[in-house]
């Protein structure tokens, strides 16, 4: 069975949070930089660590991959997280602006 987009991810929606302290993804990319597909027709963006890329190791012993704006069926097939230093999930506001609705910076 195939789960819907919005299904998928709703586990890192966070709807409160990004009504209560709006923020917004200024560069508005135009296209998924896994697969090509237009933002213009998606409703959610994913800036975010992609799998399977060359990690870069930090000082405190962890490593990290390369980031990408991703479509939602990018972000399934390659995506690590949406949480702090891993991703940040965009939907697309009726303004055309993509809100943040997951992954904030801690408290």
């Amino acid at each position: 069975m195939k789960i819907n987009t919005r299904e998928y991810l709703s586990k890192f929606i966070e709807s409160e949070k990004a009504q209560k302290d709006p923020q917004f993804n200024l560069d508005n990319p135009e296209k998924c930089d896994l697969c090509g597909t237009s933002f213009s027709s998606q409703d959610f963006l994913i800036d975010g660590e992609a799998r399977d890329t060359p990690q870069i190791f930090l000082e405190n012993g962890q490593s990290v991959g390369q980031w990408a704006y991703m479509c939602a069926e990018c972000f399934k097939a390659r995506g690590i997280d949406i949480k702090w230093g891993r991703g940040q999930l965009y939907e697309k506001t009726t303004s055309n602006e993509w809100l943040l609705v997951g992954g904030f910076p801690p408290n």
